[in-house]
């Protein structure tokens, strides 16, 4: 049996957060881009420190996974896939296990680089138009029971996956037709979190905000 989340807390929200900014995605050099990001990532906790950090390499991602002060790191949607090395690998699990949470955002190269992290095999489906529907039984007595009952897609793609093909344990929070929009997995102590929107619409999309804080305060 999967592994209850976290009791809903309405108050709660990290204080302190990590967002990947580098060259394999949409943020990198683009210092609107980012603020906007921080500023979805921020909505309504201001108090929130988003700090960003722009490359993959060994010394600069251990920085964020041995911060003690941050428990959540967010990965945007990758435009091209990350090298990353073993160690950084190890570092993402150890992470993960030990009771944070890390954030992937929608895409084919996301989803690849969970399965190659944390040895899943989740397989993407081609675009789907929404709407898709809030899991009840999934979501009561999570941080996802408040949200929107449901989210379209907009103007923006949507990169779910099969639920099928969901790890062992994972819960989807968001779903039609056997396409997952939105799920979460216990990894030992802490979480990891998928949501399939790009949110490329930074303005007027406030639902799949909504769902994207939701995840990040698991």
């Amino acid at each position: 049996m999967p592994q209850p989340l976290r009791p809903y807390h309405p108050n709660y929200y990290p204080e302190k957060l990590y967002l990947y900014t580098g060259p394999e995605t949409d943020l990198y050099g683009h210092g609107s881009a980012i603020t906007e990001m921080k500023g979805i990532l921020r909505q309504n906790h201001p108090e929130t420190y988003v700090k960003t950090f722009g490359d993959l390499r060994t010394a600069t991602l251990r920085a964020a996974t041995w911060d003690n002060a941050a428990h959540v790191i967010v990965f945007p949607p990758f435009t091209e896939y990350p090298d990353l090395h073993m160690v950084s690998k190890t570092d993402l699990r150890g992470y993960a296990s030990s009771g944070n949470t890390i954030v992937f955002m929608g895409g084919f190269g996301s989803v690849a680089v969970m399965n190659e992290i944390f040895g899943w095999s989740i397989r993407p489906v081609s675009y789907q138009e929404g709407p898709f529907y809030r899991s009840k039984r999934n979501a009561h007595n999570t941080v996802f029971d408040g949200m929107p009952s449901l989210l379209e897609s907009g103007r923006e793609p949507i990169y779910g996956v099969h639920m099928s093909t969901l790890p062992p344990g994972a819960r989807s929070y968001y779903d039609s037709i056997g396409d997952c929009v939105v799920f979460a997995v216990r990894y030992d102590l802490g979480m990891v979190a998928y949501v399939a929107s790009t949110m490329e619409e930074r303005q007027g999309h406030g639902k799949w905000h909504q769902v994207l804080r939701a995840a990040v305060a698991i």
